[in-house]
C-alpha cells in the first residue's frame, strides 16, 4: 500500500491518498480523503497510512507492504525515533493495527510514491471521500503502470 498526503494550508486542508496492489501490480483499492489541515505535516503524513490502513482492513486485507515518502513517521512507527507531538498518539494507533496484522512498513523516495501523491492531491480537490475497488480514477493510470519503483 502506497500512501501519501498533500496539505494546502492557505485553503486549510489536507489530502490523503493510498492505492492498494497486488503482487502482479494490479489495483485492489484506491482512496481519497480530505480533512481539515492540521498544523504538523508528520502528523497529516501519519493520519495517511491511519486512514489507508482502516480502509485496507474494512475489505478484508491484512498483511500489507505500507510505503510511504515520510521517512520521519516510517522511523517513528518503527520507533527509531521518537515524538512528544501530537503525531505520537496517532503513531501508536498505527503499531497497534499493524500488530493485529502483517504489516511492513517502508520508506521510499517520492519517485516512488508518485500515485499516491497525486490521489492526495485530487482529494484536496474535492469534498468526498472517494473509494475505488480493483480500479483506480483514470486519471491515476500513467502513474501506476508507469512507476519505475515497482518491483513484482
Amino acid at each position: 500500500m502506497n500512501v501519501d498526503a498533500a496539505v494546502n494550508f492557505a485553503d486549510g486542508w489536507t489530502g490523503l491518498g493510498a492505492t492498494v496492489r497486488n503482487t502482479r501490480g494490479e489495483v485492489i483499492l484506491a482512496a481519497t480523503w480530505r480533512c481539515s489541515s492540521p498544523d504538523d505535516v508528520e502528523f497529516s503524513e501519519a493520519l495517511a497510512i491511519f486512514e489507508g490502513l482502516k480502509m485496507a482492513r474494512a475489505v478484508g486485507l491484512h498483511s500489507l507492504v505500507i510505503e510511504s515518502d515520510s521517512k520521519n513517521v516510517i522511523d517513528l512507527i518503527l520507533g527509531k525515533i521518537k515524538s512528544y507531538k501530537q503525531v505520537g498518539w496517532l503513531v501508536s494507533e498505527i503499531q497497534d493495527m499493524a500488530v493485529a496484522g502483517n504489516c511492513l512498513f517502508k520508506s521510499v523516495p517520492r519517485v516512488c510514491n508518485v500515485a499516491a501523491h497525486m490521489l492526495a492531491k485530487m482529494a484536496l480537490l474535492s469534498p468526498d471521500n472517494n473509494v475505488w475497488l480493483e480500479e483506480a480514477p483514470s486519471e491515476l493510470s500513467p502513474f501506476l503502470y508507469a512507476n519505475s519503483c515497482f518491483v513484482v
